[in-house]
């Protein structure tokens, strides 16, 4: 089963019509509501379902270091419009547990840090099926799920899920962790 890949016309905020097909629609739809959850609870609740205790500003740069391969947090927080601090906490957290180590000014991921920002992943991409309530089912088409696939990629530490603050991640009482 696929998705409808024949375009659509419907109106868009203007009078002209915008041409999209299912694909398009399901991904601009997944892309807004997946952002819409929260910048902030979103690396929580990953960090959650990964079983990692790190600061959702942390989740975020691991992510943002795994897929650039590096960053460098000066640079990052006057890009990406964040307070130093927040960066700072997040790499020195990152540092500290050895998820990153330091290439000149750039932080780079360890082989920890890279199954880490991997489950990190694998923790979004789930929520953003989530997001898709009864279309995930076993008879789910094969384009939907390499649609969540490469939409958890664009969403993972991009800069529209930047943080804003650097809170730690408190765990709810009960929950087990795994070491990172």
């Amino acid at each position: 089963m696929r998705l409808r890949d024949r375009p659509r016309g419907e109106r868009g905020a203007g009078s002209n019509p915008v041409e999209r097909t299912s694909r398009d629609e399901v991904a601009r739809a997944l892309s807004t509501l997946g952002t819409r959850e929260g910048r902030k609870h979103v690396y929580a609740t990953i960090a959650e379902r990964a079983g990692v205790e790190l600061r959702p500003a942390s989740c975020w740069l691991l992510l943002r270091i795994n897929y650039h391969g590096f960053v460098e947090p000066a640079l990052l927080a006057e890009r990406a419009d964040l307070p130093l601090g927040v960066v700072t906490a997040a790499a020195r957290q990152v540092e500290e547990r050895r998820l990153a180590r330091r290439e000149g000014m750039a932080l780079v991921l360890t082989e920890q840090g890279r199954q880490v920002a991997a489950r990190l992943a694998h923790a979004r991409e789930e929520s953003l099926a989530e997001l898709l309530g009864d279309w995930w089912g076993l008879d789910r088409p094969t384009d939907l799920v390499a649609l969540v696939h490469e939409l958890t990629g664009e969403l993972c530490g991009c800069d529209g899920e930047r943080p804003h603050d650097g809170d730690a991640y408190r765990p709810r009482a009960g929950l087990r962790r795994r070491p990172v």
